[in-house]
C-alpha cells in the first residue's frame, strides 16, 4: 500500500512566494519592530523579471534584512529600494549604524551573501556590498528578463 500523505514536497520557490515587492514590505516591517526606522520604495507597476531572478532577489532581501538585525542591531535607520529599468531590476539596502569599537572589522561575510551572489551571478545578475561612510550598502542586479541573463 502507499502512502498517500507521502509524495512530492510541494514546491514553494522562495518565502513570500517570490514576490520581492510583497517581501521588502514585509521586511520593512521587521525593521520597524526592531527600533530600526526605515523607508521602502519599490515600483508601482509589475517587475519585468523572470519568477526564478526574482525570487533570488527576494532572497537576497532577506539575507540582507537578517543581516542588518543581526549584526546592527542598534541601527538608526535603513532603507530598502527596488527599481525597474534599462534592462534590470535592482534591490539596494542600506542602513545607517554607529560606527563599530576602534581596531575591530567586521568579518568577510558569511555564507548567506555569498550564496545570494552566486544565484545572481547565475542568472546574469550582480551583487555588491560594502561598508559607507555611516553603515553598510548592498547593492543586487537581475535582469529584466532571461533573454538578458546571459
Amino acid at each position: 500500500m502507499r502512502d498517500s500523505k507521502i509524495g512530492s514536497p510541494r514546491l514553494h520557490a522562495t518565502r513570500y512566494d517570490g514576490r520581492v515587492m510583497e517581501a521588502v514590505s514585509s521586511l520593512a516591517v521587521m525593521l520597524t519592530d526592531a527600533g530600526i526606522a526605515t523607508r521602502v520604495s519599490v515600483p508601482h507597476t509589475p517587475l519585468p523579471i523572470s519568477s526564478e531572478a526574482e525570487s533570488v532577489l527576494t532572497e537576497t532581501a532577506i539575507e540582507a534584512v537578517t543581516n542588518i538585525i543581526k549584526h546592527a542591531p542598534n541601527s538608526k535607520s535603513a532603507s530598502i529600494d527596488v527599481y525597474a529599468g534599462l534592462g534590470v531590476v535592482q534591490l539596494v539596502v542600506k542602513n545607517v549604524a554607529p560606527s563599530p569599537p576602534t581596531g575591530t572589522e567586521p568579518t568577510a561575510g558569511g555564507r548567506g551573501l555569498n550564496r545570494a551572489r552566486q544565484r545572481l551571478t547565475q542568472r546574469g545578475g550582480n551583487l555588491e556590498s560594502n561598508r559607507t561612510s555611516d553603515g553598510w550598502i548592498l547593492h543586487a542586479t537581475a535582469p529584466a528578463n532571461e533573454n538578458e541573463a546571459g
